[in-house]
């Protein structure tokens, strides 16, 4: 039977272990790697895996796939490139290690034929990786607009139905597993940031710059702001916009991303996301809109994207098919890129997921 290397034992490693069974994995744990080995947890190591903090043992223990949900990125990356080097599989729930460093280790894998999936780094509950990278290989992806961060798309809602200030929303979101103790990353629009960089890679075929994307985050709205808006027929969400444009003078065309809070109407997709959820709608050259939605934070969900990745990877393995390997090459075009003041809020348009012109 496969082993696995569980790498990272936290929200996410510890409800992919609790769904283990459930999800019917033909594959064992044979090593879990934590920070300390002494610490209590709900949910318990797997059975006959050895448990350990030192980085070195999870390739001594001759896994068969890497998963990493260690939530570092220094070290998720270290580890990742020893695996890949070895040819072993690779699943990652880091978005951060996807944004920063996907190109170098797509790369590799496609150098060692090994896999490297990544649809848990996106959307968790919410496929667009999946659909970006497979389903839509034979359209041309040219607008997106998206909520791809739960934690601040809870914290607007609950704003907006029970005029809950910031300071409370952001606790629940912590209780709820939504929010890390420091929710910068979230509030500030760095989260939605990095996965927008993995969506547009995806989308277009090549990688922008790590920071290509300047957000602004939500800490610059009130309940009444939000409120106001939702009186005036608009929810208000924190957007990741990426829209195809044509290059200038005729020559290759260049990308524009934003993440910034924005004002949606009511009958748009977007406006239906509530709490924790994610939503992206998509604009296609030859299918028109497609929309979809499902929950993005959260252990659960995340659990379910790392476990399908797992299994096709053990599929693919048992079929004797090549890895799909995605996109490699940097230097996507982009433009913009900056999301404007923390306030400011700009329209979507009711058909269509891009922002009125």
């Amino acid at each position: 039977m496969p082993r696995v290397a569980l790498c990272g034992f936290g929200t996410v490693g510890q409800a992919v272990a609790a769904a283990w069974a459930r999800a019917g994995v033909p594959a064992r744990v044979a090593v879990v790697l934590v920070r300390d080995a002494h610490r209590s947890r709900p949910v318990a190591v797997p059975a006959g895996a050895e448990l350990t903090t030192d980085p070195q043992r999870v390739l001594a223990a001759a896994p068969d796939v890497l998963l990493e949900l260690t939530g570092d990125v220094d070290l998720g990356l270290r580890l990742g490139r020893a695996a890949l080097e070895r040819g072993v599989p690779v699943v990652t729930a880091s978005k951060q290690l996807m944004a920063r460093h996907g190109p170098e280790l797509l790369a590799l894998a496609a150098q060692r034929e090994a896999a490297l999936r990544f649809d848990a780094a996106v959307g968790g509950g919410m496929p667009v990786v999946p659909l970006l990278a497979h389903a839509l290989r034979g359209d041309r992806v040219q607008r997106l607009v998206a909520v791809l961060n739960g934690t601040t798309n809870l914290i607007l809602d609950r704003m907006a139905t029970e005029g809950v200030a910031l300071e409370a929303a952001v606790a629940e979101a912590q209780r709820l597993g939504l929010a890390e103790a420091d929710p910068s990353s979230d509030l500030d629009g760095h989260d939605a940031a990095a996965k927008l960089v993995i969506v547009a890679a995806l989308a277009f075929g090549a990688w922008p710059a790590p920071d290509a994307v300047r957000p602004a985050g939500i800490r610059g709205l009130t309940p009444a702001l939000v409120r106001t808006a939702g009186a005036r027929g608009y929810a208000v969400r924190l957007l990741a916009e990426a829209e195809r444009l044509p290059g200038p003078d005729g020559g290759p065309a260049e990308v524009a991303l934003r993440v910034a809070p924005g004002l949606v109407p009511a009958a748009h997709p977007l406006a239906a996301v509530r709490g924790g959820g994610n939503g992206a709608v998509l604009e296609l050259e030859l299918a028109g809109p497609v929309a979809l939605s499902g929950l993005g934070g959260g252990g659960a969900p995340t659990a379910s994207a790392v476990l399908s990745d797992l299994w096709i990877v053990l599929d693919d393995r048992d079929r004797g098919r090549r890895p799909w390997v995605g996109p490699v090459a940097r230097g996507l075009a982009v433009v913009g890129g900056g999301g404007g003041s923390r306030a400011s809020l700009w329209h979507v348009r009711p058909r269509g997921p891009g922002p009125a012109r």
